[in-house]
């Protein structure tokens, strides 16, 4: 049986998760971002002013049946600086994690403008399961990068 990490993993080149669209302003962007969020992601909440996406917020079922609170912070400076996402009510530990509670989705410098709101939100899905994983064996699934 494959983990619901790696079948994301698999589905990963998702139209949602690439801008391919040209945008004519900020505001434009974070429209064609809003439609590929409801279209991937559709029980995450949104946060925004003003048509400008500042933060999302979502919950995980894991397979050992944790239900795992997060939350996206997107710059201002969004698409050029990529979001972060946090640990909302629960201690991720320290592997793979920055400052705090932030999750390690992609090390600095990573963060390309092509990738989506949507593609952030399923690396976070993914992380989470990666580290319900860690939390039976000891040992973190897939590939992980030196921090």
């Amino acid at each position: 049986m494959t983990a619901p990490w790696e079948q994301w993993l698999q589905i990963s080149n998702s139209p949602e998760f690439t801008m391919t669209e040209r945008t004519l302003s900020v505001w434009h962007r974070h429209q064609i971002e809003l439609t590929k969020l409801n279209t991937a992601w559709s029980t995450v909440a949104v946060r925004q002013y003003n048509g400008i996406i500042s933060g999302i917020g979502g919950s995980v079922r894991t397979a050992s049946g944790y239900i795992r609170d997060f939350r996206i912070d997107v710059p201002g400076t969004y698409p050029y600086d990529g979001p972060r996402a946090y640990a909302v009510g629960w201690n991720p530990g320290s592997m793979h994690t920055y400052e705090g509670s932030e999750l390690c989705l992609w090390r600095p410098g990573q963060w390309s403008p092509r990738h989506t709101l949507a593609y952030a939100v399923g690396k976070a899905f993914t992380w989470i399961h990666k580290h319900d994983v860690y939390i039976f064996t000891n040992l973190w699934p897939g590939k992980g990068q030196a921090h």
